[in-house]
């Protein structure tokens, strides 16, 4: 099974702790304005799913994983990893737009551009992500490694994807 988690690999990772989200998608507005000028949550790279019947709300962002299976996945290897940074990333000019990143990312945290017809994912705005500054109850943060608990980080991810894997609308989104 692959893990998001490599105890060496990155210097700082976001970590969110959806159970305390209240669906108020601040960092969505704050991410697309920041991304594109516009309050549009839709051209964000963190996205809020939310059963509101149930009171749960997601916030989905790249994870920048240890050994990302949606690298593997991309027929046209159009996507990298730093190896410094050890941020995930495409290069546009070689995406022909397939999705199948989307459907290999086991946290579903790759969205499309519903203009451009293109994969977004996190940047996580070269070091200062404005979803963590801008979160007004701190489900979001950017922390070091060495200040983050790595297996409960793995645990929230893992739970992460059971959560978005078991909902009545899991198989409507991977289709």
């Amino acid at each position: 099974m692959r893990t998001c988690v490599e105890r060496s690999v990155m210097p700082k990772r976001l970590f969110i702790d959806y159970e305390r989200c209240n669906g108020c998608e601040i960092c969505a507005l704050h991410c697309s304005f920041a991304k594109t000028g516009t309050f549009n949550p839709s051209l964000s790279r963190i996205h809020v799913i939310g059963w509101e019947e149930k009171g749960l709300y997601v916030p989905t962002v790249c994870l920048h994983c240890g050994d990302p299976p949606c690298l593997p996945a991309c027929p046209e290897a159009a996507m990298s990893k730093d190896r410094g940074t050890e941020i995930v990333s495409i290069d546009y000019g070689m995406c022909t737009g397939c999705l199948v990143c989307l459907s290999a990312c086991p946290y579903r945290t790759l969205t499309v551009d519903p203009v451009e017809n293109q994969v977004l994912i996190c940047d996580l705005c070269d070091g200062d992500p404005v979803c963590a500054r801008v979160c007004p109850i701190g489900v979001i943060k950017y922390i070091n490694t060495d200040e983050l608990n790595l297996d409960e980080w793995q645990r929230q991810a893992d739970n992460l994807s059971e959560i978005l894997n078991s909902t009545p609308d899991a198989k409507e989104r991977s289709e």
